[in-house]
């Protein structure tokens, strides 16, 4: 416990941690309010299973699972920032989609809370009659 007030202590380093994470995370609200403003100023990629995003998915999102990513690079449009969304806060599929997006020099932000916070937000949730996709 000593080690993280200690840490606290270091303002400097606080500060960019903070300004860091929010130039790179967004939440419900200000997706929804992007959404609203202008849905084709960016990406959103809903990077769960096919069965959740078919149950429920944030309105615009393109489904790509996290598994199938690398391979479907050329559905996402690069000159826009990417916004990435998974499951909950629990879920680390968005970081890891962020990564392997960043790694090819897509701007991209992380939905914080993933499509749970979306919904528990009460914002309109599609759903998909399932395909074979």
């Amino acid at each position: 416990m000593l080690e993280y007030l200690s840490i606290t202590n270091d303002v400097d380093r606080a500060k960019k941690f903070f300004e860091s994470f929010l130039g790179y995370t967004t939440g419900p609200y200000n997706l929804h309010e992007l959404i609203k403003k202008d849905v084709n100023s960016f990406n959103l990629v809903d990077v769960r299973e096919y069965e959740d995003y078919t149950r429920g998915h944030i309105p615009f999102a393109t489904h790509i699972p996290f598994e199938k990513l690398k391979d479907n690079l050329k559905r996402i449009q690069r000159e826009k920032p990417t916004i990435v969304y998974c499951y909950d806060e629990t879920c680390n599929l968005a970081k890891k989609a962020a990564n392997v997006l960043l790694q090819e020099y897509f701007p991209t932000i992380e939905l914080i809370g993933g499509f749970e916070s979306w919904k528990n937000h009460g914002y309109d949730v599609v759903r998909t009659k399932a395909t074979n996709e």
